[in-house]
């Protein structure tokens, strides 16, 4: 996705860690874990800075996508973002780790769903993952979070509700999109035209939710 809407979700995670009774009852945790899952959101993307040596197209959501890496991009932040907040013992600085863990988790697994694709298998395979499902600027995932940021800073609605409901919703929207370009691409196999042998069809979501380039 691109980095608004893994700024946003960072912020959605934060509200949805409300669910977590620790992070309810402690509005100081609750400030390092919004920080976390802000930062990490964004750490997988970090390889951006390889754009200084013309290496960003090739490599980039390569090794810091990787599986080693959603251990060591949470133990990084927690180990950052605990002692700031004052918290140095096991049970609270778990907490911290957990959300940054899902946070670095939710980036690698919502860009496996764009066309790029990222190196998440690595190191067991260098293989580049696209499912080709979600465009890298999905509105409804934006414009969902955004809504929700807003309803919650508001006070309209608490944010354990919210953004629970929120993170079913976009749920179901992975999942109807998956439904979508699965149903999209077998038609297009199915079609009464020659294929030649080894005729790959590849099925590219655009910005727009109805309408798929091939």
């Amino acid at each position: 996705m691109d980095t608004a809407t893994h700024f946003v979700m960072g912020l959605g995670l934060a509200g949805l860690s409300f669910v977590d009774p620790a992070v309810a009852s402690q509005p100081t945790l609750a400030g390092a874990v919004m920080i976390a899952t802000v930062l990490a959101s964004q750490a997988p993307d970090a390889d951006t800075a390889l754009r200084l040596k013309n290496l960003y197209i090739r490599n980039h959501r390569g090794i810091t996508h990787s599986l080693p890496f959603l251990l060591l991009w949470p133990a990084l932040i927690t180990l950052v973002i605990g002692p700031i907040f004052g918290f140095t013992d096991l049970h609270n600085l778990s907490h911290i780790a957990l959300w940054s863990f899902i946070g670095v988790a939710v980036h690698v697994f919502s860009d496996l769903f764009n066309t790029y694709g990222t190196q998440a298998a690595r190191p067991f395979t260098e293989k580049w993952i696209a499912w080709n499902i979600i465009h890298i600027f999905d509105p409804f995932i934006f414009g969902s979070h955004a809504a929700a940021i807003i309803l919650w800073i508001s006070g309209i609605i608490p944010p354990a509700p919210l953004f629970t409901i929120l993170y079913i919703c976009v749920a179901v929207y992975y999942i109807w999109r998956t439904l979508v370009h699965a149903r999209i691409t077998r038609n297009i196999k199915n079609k009464d035209v020659h294929h030649d042998p080894g005729d790959r069809y590849f099925v590219i979501p655009t910005i727009s939710p109805s309408r798929w380039n091939v």
